[in-house]
């Protein structure tokens, strides 16, 4: 089990029963990519998605109408 004592309360129910171990994820000194402005094409071509993950940048895709087909994720 890993634990990521900065991460958000997701709501998910308390674990129970025989925990081995537990590890601390520890300090990133890696910084995030700098975004880049938005060209010309990020802002009106549309895309088709293929994810694990669906975020609130493709909930704003399909609300400016640029999807291609609908968005298939886990």
């Amino acid at each position: 089990m890993e634990i990521d004592e900065d991460g958000d309360d997701l709501g998910a129910p308390e674990i129970t029963g025989n925990i081995v171990a537990t590890l601390t994820r520890p300090q990133s000194e890696q910084s995030r990519a700098a975004a880049r402005p938005a060209d010309e094409i990020d802002l009106r071509k549309p895309v088709s998605i293929f994810s694990g993950l669906v975020t609130d940048a493709m909930a704003d895709l399909a609300d400016r109408g640029l999807l291609n087909g609908v968005v298939t994720a886990a």
